[in-house]
């Protein structure tokens, strides 16, 4: 952020362990059967394979990892639609979902939807019934996500504002603004863990693309429902920021993905933008989706709007190992996946195919005392473009 400016940590939210089944669920993911008909729907191919290696990177599958497979093959193949929304006057395209967090024990969960008319309906989850519609008016909406802790809905706008509301309450006006700065157009964004900190990305407009903050914790001793920014990061993207994802259990941390290709990842504590950015990936694409995965989620994914997928491990920025895990450059090419290790062995997967059993070579892998240095997505590199 700008200057010295930052925000309060009170430390680290816990994170809940969560079965293979809930986070299907939580996915929305129905994978059709072998008796699945056309009428009750169907998952394009691409999709399958996008689900699969998001499960991938995930759950770190090891190689021997057919029991598990197994499952969650068999997790998809139990579900089955059992309700469907009724229909609207206006017919829409639904472009977001997502779930509340936290389940009254007087009431189910909710469901908030960005539908393409602008509005963000809200559903009870268990009826799909309409309990709520907002608007973005007079700008258009973009995304839409609950908090962590309550049922309070956030979604991005191009009216240079972030717009808070609460799902409780049938008022249709925000509960909180968070303005951005004068020709701001947001359109990604998330909200820390711990539910204090908010994240948004712009288009570019003339030669700026930023990352803006702000508080979002609720004072209620302070009556203004406008909040303006902390700070910003203006130097680390070169064009539209498309994506911006906060760590699962560290609120310090953030990855933000762009139509320059590149995916930033942050510590936000510290007191700049510069020593805030711990590391440069490159995913050779416009950025369409960025998560965190893998154990203690010290990885991150990215899909690229051209159905590229690149997969990276924050585990080894300080070591001689490369960062990249994983780059395929169309994820609908085929079903096969080309691997390559240190033994110099290169390994073809294909689904169903009979297993081959291969001997372990020796590490062949060449020390290099310059590797650490030239490496693109290293910090040292970004500093010395930035001097340039």
């Amino acid at each position: 952020m700008r200057g010295n400016e930052k925000p309060e940590n009170n430390g680290r939210a816990n994170s809940e362990e969560r079965d293979v089944k809930g986070d299907f669920q939580d996915m929305g993911i129905v994978y059709p059967s072998k008796n699945h008909s056309s009428s009750r729907g169907s998952v394009p191919g691409h999709c399958l394979r996008f689900c699969y290696v998001l499960i991938c990177t995930r759950y770190l599958l090891p190689l021997d990892a057919t029991p598990v497979m197994e499952k969650i093959e068999e997790q998809f193949a139990n579900l089955n639609i059992v309700k469907r929304s009724s229909g609207t006057e206006e017919p829409t395209y639904l472009l977001g979902i997502d779930t509340s967090k936290t389940v009254p024990a007087e009431k189910g969960s909710l469901v908030a939807v960005l539908c393409s008319n602008g509005l963000i309906r809200i559903y009870d989850k268990e009826r799909l019934n309409i309990v709520r519609e907002f608007s973005g008016h007079p700008g258009h909406l973009n995304g839409v996500k609950f908090a962590n802790s309550c049922d309070i809905v956030y979604s991005s706008c191009t009216d240079s504002t972030v717009k808070c509301w609460d799902a409780r309450l049938a008022s249709e006006k925000p509960v909180q603004l968070f303005k951005g700065y004068p020709s701001n157009i947001f359109i990604s964004f998330d909200i820390s863990c711990n539910d204090h900190v908010i994240c948004a990305g712009t288009e570019k407009v003339d030669d700026d693309a930023l990352l803006v903050f702000w508080d979002a914790r609720i004072n209620s001793q302070d009556l203004s429902t406008t909040k303006d920014p902390l700070g910003a990061y203006s130097e680390t993207h070169s064009d539209d920021i498309t994506q911006v994802c906060f760590h699962p259990s560290n609120p310090n941390m953030v990855v933000s993905g762009s139509t320059d290709g590149l995916v930033n990842v942050f510590d936000i504590s510290a007191d700049n933008e510069e020593d805030a950015l711990v590391t440069t990936c490159n995913s050779v694409s416009s950025v369409s989706y960025i998560g965190w995965s893998g154990k203690d989620y010290k990885q991150i994914y990215c899909m690229t709007h051209d159905e590229g997928f690149c997969w990276w491990d924050l585990n080894h920025l300080d070591t001689d190992e490369p960062i990249t895990r994983l780059n395929i450059q169309d994820v609908r090419e085929d079903d096969s996946l080309l691997t390559g290790g240190e033994d110099a062995q290169l390994l073809l997967w294909k689904p169903g195919a009979i297993e081959k059993k291969f001997t372990k070579k020796d590490n062949m892998k060449i020390a290099s005392s310059v590797y650490q240095r030239v490496r693109t997505h290293s910090n040292d590199s970004y500093k010395r473009r930035k001097k340039q």
